[in-house]
């Protein structure tokens, strides 16, 4: 037999503590359901002679530090949990004893029984037989519960069997899914065993006495799945989750635990307040009594606060405490939530349609259903689920996901069942939640006839021919007709231009169409469209147009679920309008202008840089000279006369703008006609020769010439005649 050496006060706590997370055994698997599963805890207990005195001789107070930590263990057991302690000793050198049963109950007077019990338990001090094992692990043949634990604690090796038949035996019992075992050993110098824990065997090694707390930390959250809050402020207690029970293990000789008190005031009372202590009875039952030592120090109180605990700070009534251990059952539940493409959650109250989302997973409180935030107290969580999505058809989608991954789901049914891993060993899994999917899909048109249209001065002259459309609804398996209620329930679609050249982009159409008369087709899913233009719009187009474009909208709904879709269309139009048609609609519509331009073309054609024309002024000069006639008695010259310039009027300005040459009368003294002049191509010309008697031949002839030239004329009186000479100059 291996003794222990050493053993001190706080090895001994650390059992304490390691017990103490026995505790009611609610499981998370079946939170939603509020059903707690059944534990069976069949412990084998090592009071070998060590636990008295070690191997040097030297008496050691560790068998009362055990006895201790067994009173609290059987104070803190929960109503489905059954522990049973097989002694080793009773098992030793043949011998065949019972274990003592402890049945978990609510019942205060009873805890307060099952904690006398373990305390008025006096062993005989022994071996370490591998006898008590064997019986511990075949008494689970008469055991029904959820779950089996074989937890064996000893300070040294099994005597008379080897270590390949205790590894053999371990695994035997770990074959029913059921049960599972794990072993502690403790002390520098304990041989070890091969775990397997994906079988269900586990094995800690604590060398030292300081690893020892967190070796048994890790094995109690295995086996009992409770946790021990990091920190507690004196007589504070804060948590950032929902629990669903607290229990407080204070030590101290005169240590008393009272209510909790919540911020808001609410005050919960201790389900169970149960003192454990050392035992001065089990002392006296040992060898040397005088010599054994008994750790009076060993004395705390153990109070099991149970209720719905929401987040946040809590007041504990307490005194006389040492030190304060304050151990946690969360009540959370979990729910997925799923987000749409632009990152907005979308609930289960909303109407959910197929598409694409993200799924996350999250922490609930079960009291109000509120997201838990501040999970830091659940560790790292592990979220797992199975997502089925049932179709229209009857048919089912199955995948595993993870929190964080986008899914794919279509109508029809959603049932998402997720389970969180969390602390390592915990595990809550609510009733999977279902969702009815709707359809939205996107409806595909589809050009069936689409014929060219012949735009005359009337309008469309083939506006009965219709373009020929077809719809079907685009699904996750692709297009598919309309079935006959979709094809019910849906109205003739919108259609309208689209406003602007297709090519060019124009601010304004090159033709601009009246309202479109649209049909039901012979069969499901098919449409005709009749454009139409009135003979207005259609004199106002651009010549040569060549197309327009039209979009066409339509959408149906059944229940919640619906379908909509659109598209655009370029439609091939033929301009069959006469060049002369549009011009006469022009003039029709732009009478102003048409007259306008008219004027200005007659007057361009009147007044313009054509037009010959005179000088405004002349000079006019008459020199006259006598000729004897008969006589040659001399006659003194008349004076320079001067004679007068006219233009005509009607040729300079006025309604004859036809008037292609300026006229004008020159009048001179009475010994010369009047002489009527017209505006020559470089001068003017003489239009009345003929009144002269003696001229110059050219101007008889209407020769153009500049205006210089002269007229003679000879005038007879009495004794005399007189030639006379005109000179014409224009003026400066």
């Amino acid at each position: 037999m291996f003794n222990i050496s050493g053993m001190t006060n706080s090895f001994l706590r650390i059992i304490i503590l390691a017990f103490l997370m026995l505790c009611p055994g609610l499981m998370f698997e079946a939170l939603a359901e509020n059903v707690v599963p059944s534990r069976t805890i069949h412990l084998v207990y090592d009071d070998s002679g060590s636990m008295i005195k070690d191997e040097d001789g030297v008496y050691v107070d560790t068998w009362c530090q055990a006895k201790y930590a067994m009173e609290v263990v059987a104070a803190m057991l929960g109503d489905k949990d059954t522990l049973r302690i097989y002694y080793m000793s009773d098992y030793d050198q043949g011998r065949t004893g019972e274990p003592m049963t402890i049945k978990g109950t609510s019942d205060p007077g009873m805890v307060k029984a099952n904690v006398e019990k373990v305390h008025q338990k006096v062993t005989a001090f022994s071996n370490t037989p591998f006898a008590a094992v064997k019986r511990a692990g075949s008494d689970f043949v008469h055991v029904q519960s959820d779950e089996n634990w074989l937890v064996i604690l000893t300070d040294g090796e099994f005597d008379n069997i080897s270590k390949d038949e205790v590894e053999k035996y371990y695994y035997q019992v770990a074959a029913d899914p059921h049960t599972k075992v794990i072993m502690l050993a403790m002390g520098a110098h304990v041989s070890g065993i091969d775990a397997d824990p994906e079988r269900g065997v586990y094995f800690e090694h604590a060398q030292t006495s300081d690893a020892i707390r967190g070796k048994l930390t890790g094995i109690c959250n295995r086996i009992f799945q409770r946790n021990a809050l990091p920190e507690i402020k004196g007589d504070r207690i804060s948590f950032g989750i929902p629990m669903s029970q607290l229990i407080v293990f204070a030590q101290g000789n005169d240590v008393q635990i009272g209510a909790l008190t919540a911020s808001d005031g609410t005050q919960f009372s201790a389900k169970s307040n149960v003192h454990a202590s050392y035992s001065e009875l089990a002392a006296s039952n040992l060898p040397h009594p005088e010599n054994v030592i008994i750790n009076r120090g060993l004395s705390g109180q153990v109070a099991t606060f149970d209720g719905s605990f929401n987040p946040g700070d809590y007041q504990l009534a307490i005194s006389g405490a040492d030190n304060i251990e304050v151990y946690y059952k969360p009540n959370v539940s979990i729910s997925p939530y799923l987000y749409d493409e632009i990152g907005l959650e979308v609930t289960k109250d909303e109407k959910l349609v197929n598409g694409t989302y993200k799924i996350e997973f999250g922490f609930t409180n079960p009291a109000d259903n509120s997201r838990v935030e501040d999970t830091s107290l659940l560790g790292n969580v592990d979220y797992t689920a199975t997502i089925v999505n049932t179709l229209t058809d009857g048919s089912k989608l199955e995948q595993t996901v993870k929190s964080g991954d986008t899914i794919s789901i279509r109508d029809g049914e959603l049932s998402v069942d997720v389970m969180a891993r969390f602390l390592e060993y915990n595990t809550v899994h609510p009733d999977p939640l279902n969702y009815t999917i709707y359809f939205t899909n996107e409806l595909a048109w589809q050009i069936v006839e689409s014929p060219t249209y012949h735009l005359t001065s009337g309008g469309f002259g083939n506006g009965d021919e219709p373009l020929i459309v077809s719809v079907q609804m685009n699904s996750a398996d692709g297009l598919k007709e309309l079935t006959q209620d979709q094809w019910n329930a849906m109205a003739v679609p919108k259609v309208r231009q689209i406003l602007g050249d297709v090519e060019n982009e124009k601010e304004v159409p090159p033709i601009v169409l009246g309202e479109f008369r649209v049909e039901k087709g012979d069969k499901p899913g098919t449409f005709r469209i009749y454009p139409s233009i009135s003979p207005e719009s259609a004199m106002q187009t651009e010549s040569g147009v060549a197309s327009f474009e039209i979009g066409i909208a339509g959408n149906f709904a059944i229940g919640d679920s619906r379908a909509t879709g659109s598209m655009k269309q370029t439609i091939a139009v033929q301009d069959d309008i006469k060049l002369w048609e549009r011009v006469l609609e022009w003039i029709r519509q732009h009478p102003l202008i048409t007259s306008m331009f008219i004027l200005v073309l007659l007057f361009l054609i009147g007044y313009g840089p054509q037009k010959k024309r005179l000088p405004k002024k002349l000079y006019i000069t008459i020199n006259s000279e006598p000729t004897r006639v008969g006589k040659r008695n001399r006659v003194a010259p008349h004076e320079t006369e001067y004679g007068s310039y006219h233009r005509h009027f009607g040729s300079v300005i006025g309604p004859w703008p036809f008037v292609k040459k300026q006229t004008a009368t020159i009048e001179f003294n009475e010994q010369f006609p009047n002489a009527e002049v017209r505006a020559g191509a470089d001068g003017m010309e003489l239009l009345n020769a003929n009144d002269f008697e003696d001229i110059d031949p050219s101007l008889k002839r209407k020769q153009r010439v500049r205006y210089n030239w002269k007229l003679k004329r000879t005038s007879y009186d009495q004794n005399y005649d007189y030639t006379c000479q005109l000179s014409l100059k224009e003026k400066q």
